[in-house]
């Protein structure tokens, strides 16, 4: 059965954000799934954080490889 999710803010809460759904008997269970942006976030991040290191340190490496 689907359970519709509706978002709601807090007006006395900037940025906020939660989610809401009838209150009917029964179990419910809230499941992520990950899909291919999930993935790719997850690739980007180490791609980036790689690349921060090698910036801060491209003197250096210059100076391992000759230049």
């Amino acid at each position: 059965m689907e359970v519709p999710i509706t978002p709601v803010t807090d007006p006395d809460v900037e940025r906020s954000a939660f989610m809401e759904v009838p209150l009917l008997p029964g179990t419910y269970r809230f499941r992520f799934e990950r899909d291919f942006t999930d993935y790719a976030g997850t690739f980007l991040c180490a791609v980036g954080i790689f690349g921060v290191l090698g910036l801060a340190n491209s003197d250096r490496l210059a100076l391992r490889l000759g230049r």
